[in-house]
This record gives C-alpha cells, structure tokens and sequence, in this order.
C-alpha cells in the first residue's frame, strides 16, 4: 500500500554574540517546489557571530543550525562548524555554522525501510581573522518560497542589538 504526504522543511538557525564589540549575521533559505509526482526541496543556512573585547574583558560568541524534512524519501544534510579566535585586536572569539539540505518526496511510494538519510558534517578551527569591529551589529536575510498546489511559506525571525549583545534568531518552513 502506498500513501500520500507534505514534504514539510524546516530549517532554522541562531547567532548570539557577547562582549564591547560584537557582530552577527544569519542568512536562510528554502524552496520546495511540487511538480506532480516529485516534491523537491533545497535548504541552506549560515550564522555567524563574532565577539571582541580589550584585553582582560570578556568575550563571547556561539552560532548554530539545524534543518529537517519530513515526509522525504531521500534527505541530504551536510553541515559545517567553523570556531576561531584570535588575538590581534585584544580578545576575539568567532563561530560559524552552516547547514545545507537536499530533501525528495516521490508521490505514492513508500520506501520499506523509511527515508533514505545521508548525514555529512565537518568540524574545524580556524584563526579569526576579522578586523576590528566597532560597536555591535546584527544583520539577517531570509527567505522561503513553495511553488505548487496547496504549499505555505513561512518565516519567523529576530534581530537585537545592544551596548553588549548581537543576537539573530530564524527559523523557515515550507509544506508541499
């Protein structure tokens, strides 16, 4: 017997820095696209934060991502964490998370042993080479898009700034 389901993606991700200088930014997106007999979805998000402080003081930075799909025969993710810190300009900490996937639905199969998932990640750190950073900033760019018959989109995000804290939060689904 064979049935039919929504491929519904979610992906999401989060930045939080913490120190006298600090920087964020997010970028996510997703588009699910049902075309019939195959509903095909692509996903990718990257955060950031980097924090800096004078010698002394305390910094502070962490960035995360995460991305799911329900409903998919076949689901590709592969994700890549990226930590630094560096002394040049006093204390320095930056983090860096990024996440892509890959999801395909095929209308009215059912695979015996579920979805087929392929999982990559790689874990590395690296000097932090920003330059000076002045004040704090948050900066985020989202989208979402479904294309076929009965789909939604939807994004829900925050951004925050103050004399010591960045912070972007998003999170986007789509249902095809």
């Amino acid at each position: 017997m064979t049935s039919s389901t929504n491929l519904v993606t979610t992906i999401s991700g989060d930045a939080l820095a913490v120190g006298e200088n600090t920087a964020v930014s997010g970028t996510i997106s997703v588009t699910t696209t049902d075309v019939g007999p195959v509903t095909r979805s692509t996903a990718e998000a990257t955060f950031t934060a980097t924090a800096q402080s004078p010698e002394g003081g305390d910094a502070y930075a962490v960035a995360d991502t995460t991305a799911t799909a329900d409903g998919a025969d076949l689901l590709i993710t592969h994700s890549t964490n990226i930590t630094g810190t560096g002394d040049s300009s006093g204390l320095t900490t930056m983090i860096a998370s990024s996440t892509s996937l890959f999801a395909l639905d095929i209308e009215a199969v059912d695979l015996p042993v579920g979805t087929i998932s392929v999982e990559g990640a790689t874990w590395h750190d690296d000097p932090c080479l920003t330059g000076i950073i002045e004040g704090n900033v948050a900066t985020l760019d989202a989208s979402a898009q479904a294309a076929g018959d009965n789909t939604l989109a939807e994004v829900d995000m925050s951004v925050m700034t103050t004399d010591v804290i960045s912070s972007v939060s998003a999170s986007a689904i789509t249902i095809a």
